[in-house]
């Protein structure tokens, strides 16, 4: 079960671009100048940060940390795949790999429960394509430095079109991931995992953290576009995709440029556990169109998004909007 919010802290957000959601107000906002705007952020807060227990059961505050907490041996793939991130902007880990890392972080003892989940996730009608073969759920974290990772209420999706021309622009409500799966030993492997890995590569900061479940499905008169926007950014600092199941499908590679539109690398996630690391300041990502392998036979597409955002601290200037990508859309099949 979920830990249920029991204050109030207010903190200071860095826009990535001059549009905003404002939970507090339930509307989109438009921060004059980029200057820093102010959101109310709801969740157990105290002055010991760092002697809470979250839902989780651990604390969760970094990979030296976790490593010294028992997580003994995660540095052999860790250590290759920070350096990834740090060098080409983007880290793919196959399954085998992404499997024995997420052991040392957490069991994945409800993993049946989890992948069968996705038969549960509801269409998305936000579609600015007019495309019916997107599924997905959603839930929103934050953890503080030295903090637990704790479920925050739940808030709309929203990306200014900056980042999402196609579906960008307006506060996308989604049905939550249930509350259980949310605070199952699954998800908190993977949050604590990934958390390790970005906190690694950055300062310990208050994290934004959001969470989405997306089934591509994929028809003969209709392919399944895991990212109809085209090669794009999320405008985020950090994310994380996790294929969860690739059934009767064939294609969605993924590719990778820098933001002057050079490519940097392809790959397609096609195991479960297969996974993708990126640094979204610094790289876009673009996946193409899957088809059914058996004409005759749904195919789908399965991943977990996680992404991570950076909260900067009360009365702390924040710099300008980060530069949109200025490359093309992925070859689509």
């Amino acid at each position: 079960m979920a830990c249920r919010p029991t204050t109030t802290a207010r903190a200071h957000i860095e826009p990535h671009s001059l549009e905003y959601y404002d939970r507090a107000h339930g509307r989109v906002k438009r921060s004059p100048d980029s200057r820093v705007v102010t959101r109310w952020l709801t969740g157990p807060v105290q002055s010991g940060l760092g002697l809470q227990t979250g839902p989780f059961g651990h604390y969760d505050r970094g990979v030296a940390n976790l490593l010294a907490r028992g997580a003994v041996g995660a540095e052999t793939i860790a250590e290759p795949l920070q350096a990834a991130v740090v060098k080409d902007g983007f880290a793919f880990v196959d399954a085998a790999r992404m499997r024995e890392l997420l052991s040392r972080f957490g069991q994945l003892s409800d993993w049946a429960e989890f992948v069968t989940s996705w038969d549960e996730l509801a269409l998305d009608t936000y579609m600015g394509d007019g495309g019916r073969y997107r599924r997905r759920r959603h839930a929103v974290y934050a953890a503080a430095p030295g903090g637990p990772i704790l479920r925050q209420p739940d808030e709309p999706h929203y990306q200014s079109r900056d980042y999402n021309p196609l579906n960008g622009g307006i506060a996308r409500w989604f049905d939550p991931i249930d509350l259980e799966l949310g605070s199952g030993p699954t998800i908190g492997a993977i949050l604590t995992c990934s958390r390790a890995i970005f906190e690694a590569l950055t300062p310990a900061r208050l994290w934004h953290i959001e969470v989405h479940q997306f089934r591509i499905e994929a028809r003969v008169e209709e392919p399944g576009r895991p990212t109809p926007e085209g090669i794009h950014r999320d405008g985020v600092d950090y994310v994380l995709v996790l294929l969860i199941d690739r059934y009767n499908v064939i294609s969605g590679t993924t590719t990778v440029q820098a933001l002057d539109g050079r490519q940097l690398g392809s790959f397609t996630l096609s195991a479960p556990l297969d996974a993708a690391f990126l640094d979204d300041t610094r790289v876009a990502h673009g996946v193409t169109a899957i088809e059914p392998l058996d004409p005759g036979t749904l195919g789908r597409r399965d991943v977990l998004v996680v992404t991570w955002r950076r909260l900067e601290h009360p009365n702390r200037q924040t710099s300008p909007p980060r530069p949109r990508f200025s490359g093309g859309a992925p070859h689509e099949p």
